[in-house]
């Protein structure tokens, strides 16, 4: 079944900013076909995609409302924390963490914990929101812990080495944060939710014409390797 747009009724956003972040993850992608780890797994959208391009993910989620519906979708998914890894050393070629760290209270030891489960030369792609001077609301009510810094991404990922970074989200996407999602929280409060994703295309498309401009980016994604 394809995943319509969330508004902010379903067990997280799922609107055209979080679709047209998955496409860029999915451009990070290595051309080999491999068994992945999605963590955190969410809704299993992105689970889901890869599984249509031939990669085998499993899922992982500290939320046993969305184990339970990524399970339902056929999505090969345990409950556990990112923290403290279920996983034997050098387990995965491949690791997917998508707006997950920033919600950890030791993102550190997230990630000692992708280094230890991930198989040498194997691959994470993290995405994160970037520029703590960005910090709202917004960031309040999705129970962000920190927003990431552009001058610090070799020292906050280590002993993972940086592959290629994508800096995105100026200047249309950081305009529909600073605008609409103040709007939508508010909606959101009231119970006045429109759920009908139009113009999803057009933003969708909006959002993927970026200027890779790291002071004014809201948003980042990461291609680490172990070496």
């Amino acid at each position: 079944m394809k995943e319509k747009p969330n508004w902010g009724k379903g067990e997280e956003f799922l609107g055209p900013r979080h679709l047209a972040r998955l496409r860029k993850i999915i451009s990070f992608l290595p051309k080999e076909r491999c068994i992945v780890l999605d963590a955190a797994v969410g809704l299993g959208v992105l689970s889901e995609k890869l599984s249509k391009i031939g990669f085998l993910p499993i899922g992982i989620d500290l939320d046993p409302g969305a184990v339970f519906h990524s399970k339902k979708k056929g999505i090969r998914t345990i409950l556990g924390s990112l923290e403290n890894l279920p996983f034997k050393d050098e387990t995965f070629p491949l690791i997917i963490s998508s707006e997950t760290l920033e919600h950890l209270e030791d993102y550190k030891k997230g990630i000692s914990e992708f280094y230890r489960i991930i198989k040498k030369g194997g691959v994470l792609i993290v995405s994160v929101p970037l520029n703590q001077k960005f910090w709202s609301y917004w960031d309040e009510w999705a129970g962000h812990k920190r927003r990431f810094s552009p001058d610090s991404l070799k020292d906050d990922f280590e002993p993972f080495k940086i592959k290629k970074a994508i800096f995105f989200g100026f200047p249309f996407m950081l305009l529909y944060d600073l605008i609409f999602l103040r709007r939508f929280i508010k909606k959101r409060g009231e119970g006045k939710i429109d759920d009908k994703g139009l113009f999803k295309n057009f933003f969708i498309f909006l959002f993927s014409l970026n200027i890779p401009v790291k002071n004014f980016s809201p948003n980042l994604i990461i291609k680490l390797e172990k070496s």
